[in-house]
């Protein structure tokens, strides 16, 4: 099974289809894809007279580049905290998951 993304040599079919005045739903019948695949493709990137395949690839390869930073990470949130930092902490303010109140600590 192919994946969901579009390769080049497709996005490049695409464009020889638009450049032959094809309409979405026969390029997309020659590519075996959706129709709505390809209509979002084109009208992601440039309509029926702006579409370049190169450009798209760019774009897709842009949008897709890996490994991205967790948003946890990205805004300081508990992601950032060490494991052991973190059981430290919970020990110290003697913290239960049994007390049913997140982040409380428990008085004796």
């Amino acid at each position: 099974m192919r994946g969901r993304e579009l390769t080049l040599a497709e996005r490049e079919e695409i464009s020889r289809g638009l450049a032959a005045e094809l309409s979405h739903r026969v390029i997309a019948v020659r590519l075996e894809r959706s129709q709505s695949i390809v209509s979002r493709e084109v009208n992601r990137n440039g309509g029926n007279s702006g579409y370049r395949a190169a450009e798209a690839q760019k774009r897709a390869d842009a949008q897709r580049r890996r490994p991205k930073i967790s948003s946890l990470s990205r805004r300081g949130g508990c992601m950032s905290w060490s494991l052991p930092g973190l059981r430290t902490t919970i020990l110290r303010s003697r913290w239960s998951a049994a007390c049913g109140r997140s982040f409380r600590t428990i008085r004796r």
